[in-house]
């Protein structure tokens, strides 16, 4: 209980030093919380990297600096604010990119140990896949694509060193193909003769699975890894919501778009998690393994079965950090494509987020809508009480994503009527679907919505 205030104590001093030290304060404070992070994604051990305590302190801590930067801000000229917006949102870029890297290798670790447990060959497993295939999309400055392939590169340094970076590789929309490197892929590797001297003391930041891999324990090792991964996630994207107001005005374009693709590789990793039946099979292993071997506890867990159903395992993680990474995004587009803010640097912000924002907010009512039509009959009304609130709690998507459509529809309401009228096509019909809804708190924002933004277009006077 007194980590947390040490922590805030000593968080609170440092940004007070870093702001008045100028370039030098933030070189070594990005330095040192880039180092932080780095240790605390390799862990040591699964059992104490899987802490899930610290983990949430951690990423507090972790978005305080932050906070206390934004409070200094005021005091600072445009180039200082610029280079203090910068240098966080780029070190949360490349934390939650390498986290989603991590996620997906574990993902790829724990199907592995599966298919070997229970003697399947990979082979067999990929022709009995229905072969679906999620698109990502990439938003580059010469335009829209489409991430058809990733490959590792290789650059010597001095010493026979050498550097590795993954590059994505894009398909722009007019035909070219872009090669440009991974937010936070880069990584630095020793030459054969010094990697001997070091490494006993290295630690791996994705957990090997064990040598022996039998059908009861496959998943042990990996599922504790994956869970705290996924907690990491959760809250760094639920921090970063409390930031993008403040710290948006103030950065560059190159900045904005490596926020954008790095959460975006949160969703889209997630996205994939979440449709996996292997992980939620591994999920559920280790929800058995927490029942004990006693009658009672049993009993129990079986008379919580129908109420943990719609819970499950991995579905429940992953659809939260869906959730929360596209709600950053539509967070993050929105305060773009916002009217009358004072920014520090100016570039082409309506046009970098209008086309992203629509897309994003047709695409998410669309599957909600779905969704509830089809699951909302499961669901306890008390449930939708307060759907922003309560989307976590169920492995639904239209549960999961009530606070997504929420922040869509206050964004709708805090547009601009001419911005408003220029997508009226693509929102009217879904505005119109949303009235048969179960939640109290999306219908009445439909009611806002009609009375505020679809009465003028009709000539229509509200009393």
């Amino acid at each position: 209980t007194t980590a947390p205030l040490a922590l805030g104590t000593l968080s609170d001093i440092a940004i007070e030093i870093a702001v008045k030290r100028g370039k030098e304060g933030r070189e070594s404070s990005v330095s040192e919380l880039g180092n932080w992070e780095s240790k605390r994604r390799q862990g040591g051990s699964p059992v104490v990297a899987a802490i899930e305590a610290l983990v949430r302190i951690a990423c507090r801590e972790f978005h305080r600096f932050p906070l206390k930067l934004i409070e200094c801000m005021p005091g600072l000229d445009s180039v200082e604010r610029q280079e203090w917006a910068s240098a966080v949102l780029v070190g949360i870029s490349e934390t939650l990119s390498q986290l989603a890297t991590v996620e997906s290798r574990l993902h790829e670790e724990l199907v592995k140990s599966k298919l070997k447990a229970y003697g399947i060959s990979s082979e067999e497993e990929t022709e009995g896949e229905s072969g679906e295939f999620v698109e990502v999309i990439m938003y580059t400055p010469y335009g829209k694509g489409r991430l058809v392939d990733r490959r590792s590169d290789a650059f010597k340094v001095d010493g026979g060193d050498y550097v590795t970076v993954m590059m994505n590789v894009i398909k722009l929309d007019f035909g070219a193909t872009l090669y440009r490197p991974a937010p936070g892929t880069t990584k630095f590797h020793l030459a054969p003769n010094k990697k001997q001297e070091v490494e006993e003391n290295r630690h791996d930041f994705v957990p090997k699975s064990p040598r022996t891999i039998t059908k009861e324990s496959w998943w042990e090792t990996l599922v504790p890894a994956l869970k705290v991964r996924c907690v990491g996630v959760y809250c760094l994207q639920h921090y970063l919501y409390d930031l993008l107001e403040s710290l948006l005005p103030h950065a560059p374009k190159e900045v904005v778009l490596q926020l954008f693709e790095a959460v975006n590789e949160s969703r889209v990793m997630a996205g994939k998690a979440s449709r996996d039946e292997d992980l939620s099979h591994a999920f559920q292993e280790a929800m058995f393994s927490e029942w004990g071997d006693g009658v009672e506890e049993v009993e129990e867990a079986l008379s919580n079965t129908g109420r943990l159903s719609l819970r499950r395992g991995s579905e429940m993680f992953f659809l939260t950090q869906e959730s929360g990474a596209t709600n950053n995004i539509v967070n993050m587009l929105a305060h773009l494509y916002r009217d009358n803010v004072q920014v520090d640097v100016e570039w082409e912000r309506d046009e970098f987020s209008e086309p992203r924002l629509i897309e994003h907010m047709t695409d998410v009512l669309s599957k909600f809508l779905a969704s509830e039509a089809k699951d909302g009959h499961l669901i306890d009304p008390n449930v939708w009480r307060n759907a922003s609130e309560s989307g976590g709690k169920l492995a639904i998507y239209c549960t999961a994503f009530a606070a997504v459509v929420v922040n869509i529809l206050n964004v709708m309401l805090q547009m601009s009527h001419e911005k408003f009228c220029r997508h009226r096509q693509s929102f009217f019909p879904v505005i119109c679907s949303l009235v048969r809804v179960q939640s109290d708190e999306i219908r009445q924002l439909v009611e806002e919505l009609l009375q505020n933004q679809i009465a003028p277009m009709i000539d229509v006077s509200i009393p």
